[in-house]
């Protein structure tokens, strides 16, 4: 199953739109309007909530929780690594591997191949390519996107102020 994601830019607040090759909706994700952390609303197309993303507040390191039926089901956690961004996944057994820096991974359940991410370059927003072997790993596999992409955000967010700090200085 490919899905693309594809962030909505120009807006107040995080929004991406999740489709097949039909250029269907199959998720439809609303970022909360002015909250200390993350969290991210995952509908189906009828506004149907089918995840809920919240990033924790107060830890060292990037840290997300994905919720469904208000229950947790994964977590995935930034780890301290120098070169490399690297992640914890918390999930069936899943693991995130490749070029998280260069958009280019997969997450794998041992030897299995659940998903391989590609993200497009020079667009508008970003858009990623997602090939998912199981579509009853849609959901999940989504989430782990998100969240990757908002630790990203961050850190070009972080970078971007100490650049223009330095430079003001």
């Amino acid at each position: 199953m490919k899905l693309y994601a594809r962030e909505k830019v120009l807006t107040l607040r995080d929004r991406f739109r999740f489709f097949n090759e039909k250029d269907e909706d199959v998720f439809l994700v609303e970022g909360k309007f002015w909250s200390f952390t993350k969290q991210l609303t995952m509908t189906d197309p009828l506004g149907n909530e089918v995840a809920l993303i919240k990033e924790k507040f107060l830890t060292f390191l990037p840290r997300f929780t994905v919720l469904q039926n208000g229950a947790e089901v994964a977590s995935i956690q930034k780890r301290f690594t120098f070169l490399r961004p690297k992640y914890t996944l918390e999930y069936k057994g899943w693991d995130i591997e490749g070029d998280v820096w260069s958009h280019n991974y997969s997450i794998v359940d041992g030897v299995r191949t659940v998903a391989t991410v590609h993200k497009r370059w020079f667009t508008i927003g970003d858009v990623y390519e997602l090939d998912i072997a199981d579509p009853a790993d849609a959901v999940l596999v989504a989430a782990v996107v998100l969240c990757i992409d908002c630790v990203d955000e961050r850190q070009a967010a972080a970078s971007s102020a100490s650049a223009s700090n330095a430079s003001s200085n």
